[in-house]
């Protein structure tokens, strides 16, 4: 007689059994897509992130009411790898908030150049303290006495250890942006966005000649923006705490195989063969060339850069009169933004008005004549003359013949009737009306 089974151990043979018939994604030429994380749902690289008062501080004043749970993020960025989110590749993250789905993306898809602009002043800070965070932790690993065999050798050999994470923030409204060019792939969280401000964004991705790949929380793009690309996948995700369910949509430009070629030789022309050396002031970068080339830098300089931004930000705060004018520029730049929105909205509603002829409906016209109209027009006008000098002829007649019954006739099919005049009682008396009766002669009665 045997024993019953365990259910933890039934659930480890489950595990264990579907793993051997586990398939891993592909791209769109079916070559499997290489994880370059710990794990697919959760990494170790990025536990941090949800760990202690790191999550905590996770707020903003600019409207970001919650974030995206990992496992989501994570199939958001494996679907985008199906179609080139590689090490090639480019991600915008607008709205980027204190920098997770930027530090989740370039762990998993070990991406070029993983960067964000974030608004909210206190949740750009937290990106750049998160991203020291990376810098340290690379560095501490390199110095564990711990590792096998320490020395050079392993160094370059430990993938955890030689692994370059590309990211960089920068704090800056996103409306003031001119062009996405070179980034190839843009996320954003734009579920409490105004729709005049993503309309900003819709048309920059259309003017783009390297951005391919858009993925928001908007299913409209297309009906209402008029994006200029189709809706191809639907994510359901999560909001972290609340567990609010949230589908996120990607769209994909019909031609972005020959865009993703254009733009991996725009970024090796521009960053590979080049690489130069400069010195950064992250506070005032609003350029995303600029901030690329600080996300491929060495880890030293980003280091320095990153602590002494930090320090400068601890020690000198802006006065309340500097905060209230940076407020109102960008409050005009919005304004006209959106009074620009409505203003094209009002002429596409105009343009799609239809006439009777774009239903099928045509108005037939007598062929026009030398003077036709000017005859119409002067034959209504001797026709309301006509009839308004008949009107006062009847007028005077009605007023000279009211006094006498004899007078009484129709003219002109029409009955002409009296005025009724009001007669002083007292005077009934005095003059007596004298009756003649009209006596039939005798001939006519025989």
């Amino acid at each position: 007689m045997t024993g019953r089974i365990p259910r933890s151990k039934q659930k480890e043979n489950r595990s264990s059994s579907n793993s051997n018939f586990q398939s891993f994604p592909t791209n769109c030429d079916g070559e499997s897509i290489s994880n370059n994380c710990c794990n697919r749902t959760k990494c170790t690289c990025t536990s941090f992130l949800w760990r202690g008062v790191n999550v905590d501080l996770g707020t903003s004043d600019e409207g970001m009411y919650g974030e995206t749970r990992e496992k989501g993020l994570r199939k958001i960025f494996l679907k985008m790898a199906k179609y080139g989110l590689d090490n090639s590749s480019v991600l915008l993250d607008i709205g980027s908030g204190r920098g997770v789905p930027n530090i989740v993306a370039s762990f998993q898809n070990n991406l070029f150049s993983s960067i964000g602009i974030e608004l909210d002043e206190k949740a750009f800070f937290l990106s750049l303290s998160n991203h020291l965070h990376i810098l340290e932790s690379k560095e501490k690993v390199v110095a564990d006495p711990t590792i096998e065999n320490s020395n050079v050798y392993s160094v370059h050999t430990n993938s955890k250890v030689n692994k370059k994470i590309n990211i960089g923030f920068f704090k800056g409204d996103a409306t003031i942006l001119e062009t996405f060019e070179p980034v190839t792939h843009i996320y954003s969280f734009d579920a409490a966005m105004p729709i005049w401000m993503i309309k900003k964004f819709v048309d920059l991705f259309n003017m783009s000649k390297t951005t391919y790949c858009y993925v928001s929380y908007r299913k409209d793009l297309i009906e209402t923006l008029s994006i200029k690309a189709k809706r191809i996948h639907g994510i359901p995700t999560q909001m972290m705490g609340s567990g609010e369910g949230r589908m996120c949509w990607l769209y994909l430009k019909n031609d972005w195989k020959e865009i993703k070629n254009y733009a991996m030789l725009q970024i090796e022309d521009k960053y590979t063969k080049t690489k130069n050396i400069e010195l950064f002031d992250l506070t005032k970068l609003t350029n995303i060339d600029e901030i690329i080339r600080f996300s491929i830098c060495n880890s030293n300089i980003q280091m320095d850069l990153i602590n002494s931004t930090l320090n400068y930000w601890f020690n000198n705060r802006k006065s309340r009169k500097e905060c209230l004018k940076e407020r109102k520029i960008m409050n005009e730049r919005h304004k006209e933004l959106k009074q620009l929105y409505i203003r094209e909205k009002l002429i596409k509603n105009d343009a799609l008005q239809l006439t009777l002829e774009d239903v099928g409906v045509k108005m037939e016209s007598s062929p026009p004549s030398g003077n036709s109209n000017k005859n119409i027009g002067k034959n209504k006008l001797d026709f309301v003359s006509k009839g308004f000098d008949s009107n006062l002829k009847n007028k005077d007649e009605f007023s000279k013949n009211c006094g006498s019954e004899e007078n009484f006739e129709i003219k002109d099919g029409l009955h002409i009737h009296p005025t009724i005049k009001v007669v002083d009682p007292s005077k009934l008396s005095q003059k007596k009306s004298k009756v003649k009766r009209k006596v039939a002669s005798p001939e006519k009665l025989i």
